[in-house]
């Protein structure tokens, strides 16, 4: 899921309930967890909307990344799996 140790540093101080350490990104359902907590901090009304631009850019671009375009090309990727589902 292509979660770094800053990313996962900060969804933990945001939501310290996660526990666990980096290593433990490894594993799926916690991976999943970092995830939504670290978009619940930056991404709440993206979240409430299923805004999948927007979440995608900013978990692949930090807390401003659905404004940058290099998360363009990350967004494409997603919208082409969802897509596909």
């Amino acid at each position: 899921m292509q979660v770094w140790e800053i990313y996962h540093t900060d969804a933990v101080a945001h939501a310290p309930a996660i526990g666990g350490e980096y290593a433990d990104c490894k594993g799926k359902a916690y991976a999943e967890r970092v995830v939504i907590a670290y978009l619940h901090r930056y991404a709440k009304q993206a979240l409430a909307d299923k805004n999948y631009a927007k979440l995608s850019r900013i978990h692949n671009g930090g807390p401003s990344g659905h404004r940058k375009r290099a998360t363009l090309k990350y967004w494409r990727k997603v919208e082409k799996a969802l897509a596909a589902d």
